[in-house]
């Protein structure tokens, strides 16, 4: 993404197009605040649709589902970084391939993905989420797809490291 830096006009201003756009009338200074998030989710959406929306679909669209607006585009800054960094994405459908009645997904089902989706549970019964995996065993036993399936329980990626490539080099 290219950002171009563009001066925020003035509170007034802000909530005047605001409101002359979606006929949602605003405090000036929350506009303000607003309006880069707007622009934001301009250039998100055409960047999803592939063309260019006009900016008032992108206002009312924002205005309407702002939480959502704001998550989806911190979701896809995120994905800019990792997929910078190498990142590998799975859809969730990985999970289903693991049998449920196998204990190895039971176990990661229970001690991993219920406690970092289920926070408000964990918190009430006391069960700390794990801030570390460590996969071990034999070669072809399942680790990678395991992790793999995890990733995509979180819609996140995964980076792959070696040990070797950590250190730097002299």
């Amino acid at each position: 993404m290219t950002e171009t830096i563009q001066e925020t006009p003035s509170p007034q201003v802000c909530a005047g197009k605001i409101f002359e756009i979606s006929g949602t009338q605003l405090d000036p200074d929350v506009a303000a605040a607003l309006w880069p998030k707007i622009l934001q989710h301009k250039w998100l959406m055409s960047e999803k649709q592939g063309r260019d929306v006009g900016l008032r679909t992108a206002c009312i669209d924002f205005v309407e589902h702002s939480e959502q607006a704001i998550k989806e585009y911190a979701d896809y800054r995120r994905k800019d970084v990792l997929v910078e960094m190498g990142a590998q994405a799975f859809g969730r459908e990985i999970w289903d391939t693991i049998s449920d009645s196998q204990p190895p997904k039971q176990l990661v089902q229970k001690r991993i993905i219920l406690p970092l989706t289920e926070r408000d549970l964990s918190i009430k019964h006391g069960v700390i989420p794990p801030k570390t995996i460590i996969f071990f065993g034999p070669p072809g036993t399942g680790k990678t797809h395991f992790v793999k399936a995890i990733a995509a329980c979180f819609r996140g990626g995964i980076l792959k490291s070696c040990p070797a490539c950590l250190w730097p080099t002299a």
